[in-house]
């Protein structure tokens, strides 16, 4: 896969994506850019904040600690967080996973999203893929992330892909996890 490091492109391993390396049906990766992609990015927080009910009291204070996270695991690898380009250009999705400090061979999705109208199209798929990727490149032998208890199509759509329920999270989530 064609990954960028300090802003120019590496080669990790075999490329998830066939022979044309960061690209697959169209769609591109790359890194999360504060400066033209925090107004999307908050836009797609607020929308699974509102589908779990996890909308916190203050929005805008809640997106600040949210993006100051996102620099700072992009302060690691840039990679970390991602966005996913459509062919038009558009974005149609961002994944923020990374190696958890204390333990680096455990990575953790804090948060990956597609765009509503770009759902069912194995995109989601593909997006974890990336993810998936980076960590395993970045050592990682396992993931797992927090998924809301409401959110039952993400549930099922992490259970199809091999992941599995490990136990209560904070408030309303539930903890899931699976090999690399």
């Amino acid at each position: 896969m064609r990954l960028l490091r300090r802003n120019r492109p590496i080669y990790a391993g075999k490329s998830i994506f066939g022979k044309t390396g960061i690209k697959d049906m169209n769609h591109t990766f790359r890194p999360f850019n504060p400066d033209s992609d925090k107004n999307t990015v908050a836009r797609f927080l607020l929308d699974t904040q509102t589908i779990t009910g996890t909308v916190p009291a203050d929005v805008d204070e809640n997106w600040k600690r949210y993006l100051s996270s996102i620099l700072l695991a992009q302060k690691r690898d840039p990679n970390y967080c991602a966005m996913m380009l459509g062919e038009d250009g558009l974005t149609v999705g961002f994944i923020d996973a990374f190696p958890l400090i204390k333990d680096s061979v455990t990575g953790f999705v804090r948060f990956d999203y597609i765009v509503p109208e770009k759902r069912k199209l194995g995109l989601g798929r593909k997006l974890l893929e990336y993810a998936l990727a980076i960590l395993s490149r970045a050592g990682c032998k396992r993931v797992c992330l927090d998924v809301a208890k409401t959110n039952i199509a993400a549930i099922a759509f992490y259970q199809r892909l091999g992941w599995t329920m490990t136990g209560e999270g904070n408030g309303p989530f539930l903890k899931m996890s699976r090999e690399i």
